[in-house]
């Protein structure tokens, strides 16, 4: 669940949900690229959400007009987590993988093998990214 400040965000596998602060919908959207999602981020200063999950799309969709801006497809199995530093575009997947992605194109621009299982949460700081996942042994 996002809060922006329109509303309160809810992403199913299938379908982005908006609720006003009240709980009345006030927007629902689903379309045939939304499979399997579970990450969503607002971009900071723009009315941009990048969704994400186990599929090989990343969704850029735009809260005001509420529709979808852009699917690209991304060479990764999965970005299971989405995080924005900047103007840069952080996704981790399934594999324990951290890939720096384009903003304008999502391709990605460096991929950074973190742990030999999944990532289950990363951050970035400063210059610094923290990962948390697991490992085969």
């Amino acid at each position: 669940m996002c809060a922006t400040e329109m509303a309160i965000l809810s992403l199913s596998g299938s379908e982005l949900k908006a609720n006003t602060r009240h709980g009345l919908v006030a927007f629902s959207f689903s379309s045939s690229s939304m499979q399997n999602l579970n990450t969503m981020h607002v971009i900071p200063g723009t009315s941009s959400l990048l969704m994400g999950g186990d599929q090989q799309k990343m969704i850029e969709f735009d809260l005001e007009k509420q529709k979808e801006i852009r699917v690209a497809t991304i060479k990764e199995k999965s970005a299971s987590l989405i995080r924005v530093h900047g103007n840069q575009i952080f996704t981790a997947d399934t594999e324990g993988k951290i890939t720096l992605r384009a903003p304008g194109t999502l391709d990605a621009i460096r991929v950074i093998p973190a742990h030999g299982g999944s990532i289950t949460d990363f951050d970035i700081n400063g210059n610094k990214l923290i990962t948390a996942g697991s490992s085969l042994r």
